[in-house]
């Protein structure tokens, strides 16, 4: 009788153990979903607030530069001002006469257009009048700089008509970096499409590919749909998206295509078939000039680590006419809902991981198998056209897993 009544409050200690380590259990289940919705919370707040913007934007150029470089844009041909020239012909800018005969030595060859990314709102005497004539050719497009007041603002060249005239304004990131292709925008008096956006434009003219607007507003060429950055798109938090704006997708650092010299056209040193039916940009390549702008590539390269504007623009153009005669991809970004669920996932995963292994050694190589993981999708959908957040989901990966150890 004693014996069967000290097994029965055996048993029932046993049971009780039981029933403590599963409300336990579950308690440790709850409190780790919790601590990760918590700290989610905390970080999409900080998100949100721009915060983390910067180290997305790093996290951006450094995918952008593990990518495969592409070959040159064979449709583009860019003429650059190198230093050399400025000191052959001892001045700049350049006069309009010498102007004048390198844009007839091009025309000859026949281009599909020229795309002359200087600025020619004055007369550079001599020459004014042979620069008149040349600028009628109505494959010639022109440039204004709109800036950000009156006092920014470069008027176009008066022999131009309008509507051959884009504006060269680059959009700068808080950083100083060039990510972002801007195609149209609106000032106080006009409507304007960008250098960029003309040149692609009449080339693609020769295809009968025009320039159309979709039912919600977006730009088309083709089949294809440019649709514009917004404010929180990607890495991006509470960017300025006032004009009509893609994401850049660079071709390369800095062989977006081929490129002679000033001098070389004006000697006729130049082969016809770089020429004809091709793309020119005209534009100052020299260092100190100061045309200068910083790229994803510029903080891994040494020397000059900065892009000329004219080849800045090759990149835009090449962009536009890659996307709608060659598939490549244009960037696309998840909504907002599947970003915050994405990063909330990363930071249960962190949570879990922690939770089921105490070990040191066996976390530290769970937590760099975790963050390797998380990169190389992010890398992985960039090849793809995709730029979805990394840097979020690896700090709530880790500080979660963090912050649950410690608990």
């Amino acid at each position: 009788m004693i014996f069967s009544s000290t097994l029965s409050a055996s048993k029932f200690v046993n049971y009780c153990s039981i029933v403590w380590r599963n409300i336990t259990t579950k308690t440790k289940k709850i409190d780790l979903i919790l601590a990760s919705l918590l700290f989610t919370s905390l970080l999409l707040g900080v998100r949100q607030l721009g915060w983390l913007q910067p180290l997305e934007l790093l996290a951006f150029d450094l995918m952008v530069r593990i990518r495969t470089e592409e070959e040159p844009d064979p449709r583009l041909l860019v003429v650059g001002i190198t230093e050399q020239d400025i000191e052959a012909l001892g001045q700049y800018p350049i006069s309009d006469e010498v102007l004048a005969q390198a844009l007839a030595k091009l025309s000859q060859h026949q281009p599909k257009v020229i795309g002359l990314d200087l600025a020619r709102n004055i007369p550079i005497e001599p020459g004014y009048q042979s620069l008149v004539t040349q600028l009628q050719n109505p494959k010639i497009l022109g440039i204004t700089f709109i800036g950000n007041n009156a006092l920014e603002s470069v008027p176009p060249p008066p022999e131009i008509t309008e509507e051959r005239i884009g504006y060269s304004d680059v959009l700068l990131d808080p950083d100083g970096v060039a990510r972002r292709n801007s195609m149209y925008t609106s000032t106080d008096t006009t409507n304007i499409l960008s250098l960029s956006l003309k040149l692609a434009i009449a080339y693609l003219a020769s295809q009968n590919i025009s320039l159309e607007l979709t039912a919600s507003q977006e730009l088309q060429l083709g089949n294809t749909v440019f649709k514009p950055l917004l404010a929180n798109s990607g890495g991006y938090q509470q960017i300025d998206d006032g004009d009509y704006q893609i994401l850049l997708n660079y071709r390369s650092a800095d062989n977006v295509a081929r490129q002679v010299t000033l001098q070389q056209v004006l000697k006729g040193q130049i082969e016809p078939s770089w020429v004809k039916d091709k793309i020119v940009l005209i534009g100052i390549t020299a260092p100190t000039v100061n045309d200068l702008f910083d790229t994803p590539y510029s903080v891994a390269k040494t020397g000059n680590a900065q892009l000329p504007g004219v080849m800045l623009h090759a990149q835009m153009v090449s962009q536009i006419l890659g996307a709608v005669l060659d598939n490549r991809p244009l960037f696309w970004y998840w909504s907002e809902w599947l970003e915050l669920s994405w990063i909330a996932l990363w930071s249960l995963l962190g949570g879990v991981l922690v939770a089921r292994s105490r070990h040191p050694l066996l976390l530290l190589l769970s937590g760099i198998a975790g963050v390797g993981c998380l990169w190389v999708c992010g890398i992985l959908l960039l090849l793809e056209g995709g730029w979805i957040p990394v840097f979020a989901p690896t700090l709530s990966f880790l500080l979660t897993g963090i912050i649950v150890g410690a608990y």
